[in-house]
């Protein structure tokens, strides 16, 4: 199957197309099994869409069958996702009178983060209110609440933000139902072989690398050398991180000559990581980039490039 364009940078560009709206709702509605339209795409800073940004998010207002409207936040995760998620989805509530008859926030983050809890590849977060003595929830026989903004309302816990965390990172490939295709694009930047739903055919065509013009193109390359650098520098403040806590349970005073070695090795270490962080960029133009082009911004020889997409 060919390569795609990453999930990431598809949402921040050719998803955020009207065209392409039914891409997304087939994402959402399949994720949430809730049957959505898309509105419109809130405009906001969160919808950022340059190469260099940090963040991949896209806020959506959609209605349901019901005519009932929701804000989707979808957003790409790295490191401290779970503050960013806390910290948008609060920033989704509005007192402006077009806001005020929202049914509900749902926040959907797709982490490729190393999370070590937890062995699924989707989680589903909501907010409940339970008795501290009693352990009931407060919605339980009709219970009334007073509220921040009202005298009195009836609680409905429906109106408080909902989260699903999507780990890609975790399916193991094989495709059992809607959402597991949507994994394993997540995943793999491609479609499944065994993929049947009809949206993939959407997403194979408007997602296809080869339709891309030379500038969309140019662009998609900086975002994805942008990723690879951002990934290597967490993965050497991790280990740098891990190597000072080693550091500091050692017990001082070690000789000059010890405190050379170190040095020694610290620097053979660096090179490693240089040397490393080629071949990461390198793999990951592989799709997008021909082995000249590839060796001149990574400075490794063409035949070494060769040698790594006979390997792919």
């Amino acid at each position: 199957m060919q390569k795609l364009i990453r999930f990431d940078w598809a949402i921040k560009t050719v998803l955020r197309k009207k065209d392409n709206f039914d891409i997304l709702e087939a994402f959402i509605s399949d994720l949430t099994n809730i049957d959505v339209k898309i509105q419109e795409i809130l405009e906001s800073e969160s919808n950022q869409q340059e190469a260099h940004d940090k963040f991949n998010r896209v806020d959506i207002l959609v209605r349901d069958e019901n005519n009932n409207r929701y804000i989707i936040e979808i957003q790409n995760n790295e490191e401290d996702y779970l503050e960013s998620v806390l910290f948008s989805t609060s920033n989704k509530i509005s007192l402006e009178e077009d806001y005020k008859n929202i049914k509900k926030v749902i926040s959907i983050n797709i982490d490729y983060s190393e999370f070590d809890e937890g062995e699924e590849c989707i989680y589903h977060g909501k907010t409940e209110f339970v008795g501290m003595q009693t352990k009931t929830k407060l919605n339980e026989n009709s219970q009334i609440m007073l509220a921040t903004y009202e005298p009195y309302h009836e609680y409905d816990p429906k109106v408080f933000p909902e989260y699903y965390i999507i780990m890609p990172n975790r399916f193991t490939g094989e495709t059992k139902d809607k959402f597991d295709e949507w994994l394993y694009l997540l995943k793999n930047s491609e479609i499944s072989s065994t993929a049947t739903s009809q949206v993939m055919n959407r997403v194979d065509e408007q997602l296809n690398i080869l339709k891309m013009s030379k500038e969309e193109r140019k662009t998609y390359e900086r975002f994805v050398e942008n990723q690879v650098i951002h990934d290597t520098q967490m993965e050497t403040a991790e280990a740098k991180g891990r190597e000072e806590g080693r550091k500091e349970g050692r017990k001082e005073g070690r000789k000059e000559g010890r405190k050379e070695g170190r040095k020694e090795g610290m620097q053979k270490g660096l090179e490693k990581g240089i040397a490393q962080t080629k071949l990461q960029l390198a793999t990951a133009l592989l799709d997008i980039l021909d082995d000249e082009t590839i060796a001149l911004k990574t400075g490794l020889p063409v035949s070494e490039v060769a040698s790594l997409r006979n390997q792919a």
